[in-house]
């Protein structure tokens, strides 16, 4: 494990089976995209180009609902203190070459939501750029691991870096 700062960022290497990973990456055949969009606004290319596929709580996605929602839990009321959290509807982010996430915040500091939550579900050899990024800290090498996860204070300021050759998977997820 490697913490940056505690209270912004946690970083945990490789805790998630690549199994796991490749079954959740069955998503990508069996749930429609579409084009990622700000809040509820529409898409805007000159801030965000990239596909989300929804995993809402089913028969298919639930084991991995629930294995996040319990991860993220433990993660938040360890470290942050956060009891009670609520995982909203998951979402799949996939980037291809040229896509991109800029610089922006999940929730305002006053919420409604409180921590952010990345699964990695590609290896960082299977891509460059693409680097989850956040403005006064820098994740090490081992959280960009297929398997990784990385959750953060909602209110902070991060973006994914354009992606230069190949894709990226991740399945996000944010606590109430």
């Amino acid at each position: 494990m490697s913490f940056n700062d505690v209270e912004v960022i946690y970083s945990t290497h490789k805790v998630i089976p690549d199994e796991l990973c490749d079954v959740t990456l069955e998503a990508l055949n069996i749930v429609i995209p579409m084009e990622g969009y700000i809040g509820n606004a529409l898409s805007d290319k000159a801030f965000r180009k990239s596909k989300v596929r929804w995993l809402r709580d089913n028969e298919y996605w639930h084991d991995l609902t629930i294995f996040i929602q319990v991860a993220g839990s433990t993660i938040g009321f360890q470290y942050w203190g956060y009891e009670d959290l609520v995982l909203e509807p998951l979402q799949l982010a996939t980037y291809e070459e040229g896509d991109f996430y800029d610089w922006h915040l999940d929730s305002p500091p006053e919420g409604p939501r409180r921590l952010s939550l990345t699964l990695q579900l590609s290896d960082k050899t299977e891509y460059e750029g693409g680097d989850l990024e956040f403005k006064e800290y820098i994740l090490n090498a081992e959280a960009y691991q297929k398997g990784s996860i990385t959750m953060f204070d909602s209110s902070h300021k991060h973006r994914i870096s354009p992606i230069v050759r190949g894709v990226r998977h991740s399945l996000v997820g944010w606590f109430r």
